[in-house]
């Protein structure tokens, strides 16, 4: 078994500890949130800092500077937090759209001595370039493939998954169309196919029905964000289906006023211990070779810089609360090494 990394391919045995979701580098100013109201619409345009850190906690869309993470010095920092803690391999999930930097994520790996993933692809509708309406499915995945194969631009580094594909709720038909693509490139690759769901919805049974259909492999299949509102029902129809859910919101516990509820936004973040506790009912039904866990870090407010439990947090904080909750180790190595190891291989590499 081999994994693609920016610095080139890996024995999969060697990934060590790693976090199946996160971004290093990232900008989703596309999900910003003015607030409406005119008193506090200025501080929508302020600087995250201290005096306003309170306001991300309850809602992390309604400060635009708090969607920007694009200081390299400040991620090789806080990733040593999680190589502290004994991690060894991120997968940065930052597609196209939203800030991806393979040559950043080449650096940040050779800073700290992790291994990093990068993904390809493009992220929702809002962040695609205008001529992607245009483009066909074929001339997407084509991009994709060499991108997996080749290499990302003229970097000459080598994407090790498909995503996160981007799909809004509803799924608009230009997300469709690179679903489709991400198909294609999976039948010539067999890179594991990560997709971001709206937080709030149901669309992973759509999608999963036509990646399914158009001849992607279950197990490769990665339904992201399923632990924001957790229903269980949706998660269950989804792991009958053979998918691998991802809950990887660990460390946001945020709640939107209904009042701000706009765009994005759409409600109430679960509490890490619902989390685990979902996970632990999962297990016990055996689900355990379906499941990863991650941070999702894409918000300022997420790192320890600004008060956040940083790319530490699973290591330091979950895995405590898992044992607490009476998993065994063995099964915790199962989640944080065996299934992002099997998602990884790739006959592309």
């Amino acid at each position: 078994m081999s994994v693609m990394t920016v610095l080139g391919p890996m024995p999969a045995r060697s990934l060590g500890i790693t976090l199946a979701h996160e971004h290093l580098l990232i900008d989703l100013r596309n999900q910003f949130s003015e607030f409406t109201d005119p008193e506090r619409r200025r501080i929508s345009r302020q600087k995250l800092c201290l005096a306003n850190s309170g306001i991300v906690r309850r809602n992390p869309y309604a400060i635009k500077d708090n969607l920007v993470l694009d200081n390299l010095s400040l991620a090789a920092k806080e990733l040593m937090e999680f190589k502290r803690a004994g991690g060894g391999t991120v997968v940065d999930c930052t597609s196209m759209g939203i800030g991806r930097s393979p040559t950043c994520l080449r650096e940040l790996s050779r800073r700290t001595g992790l291994n990093i993933v990068a993904g390809c692809g493009y992220y929702t509708q809002d962040t695609h370039p205008a001529a992607l309406r245009y483009w066909t499915a074929e001339r997407l995945a084509d991009e994709m493939v060499r991108d997996l194969t080749q290499g990302i631009g003229r970097t000459g580094i080598r994407a090790g998954v498909i995503g996160e594909i981007g799909t809004s709720s509803p799924i608009h038909p230009d997300e469709r169309k690179v679903l489709l693509a991400a198909a294609k490139a999976f039948r010539q690759t067999d890179a594991g196919l990560y997709v971001h769901t709206y937080p709030w919805g149901q669309t992973g049974l759509e999608i999963t029905k036509l990646l399914i259909r158009e001849g992607v492999d279950p197990a490769k299949i990665v339904i992201g964000h399923i632990d924001v509102d957790i229903n269980e029902r949706y998660i269950r129809q989804l792991l009958k289906r053979g998918v691998c859910v991802e809950f990887d919101n660990f460390g946001k516990e945020f709640y939107i006023d209904a009042a701000d509820r706009e765009g994005f936004c759409g409600g109430v973040f679960a509490r890490d211990i619902e989390r685990v506790r979902a996970i632990c009912g999962l297990l016990e039904s055996g689900y355990k070779r379906q499941l990863l866990i991650s941070t999702d870090i894409c918000l300022k407010c997420l790192l320890r810089r600004y008060g956040g439990w940083g790319y530490g947090h699973i290591p330091e904080h979950i895995v405590p609360m898992l044992r607490d909750e009476g998993v065994p180790l063995k099964v915790i190595r199962v989640l944080l090494g065996e299934n992002p190891r099997r998602l990884l291989d790739s006959r592309a590499v």
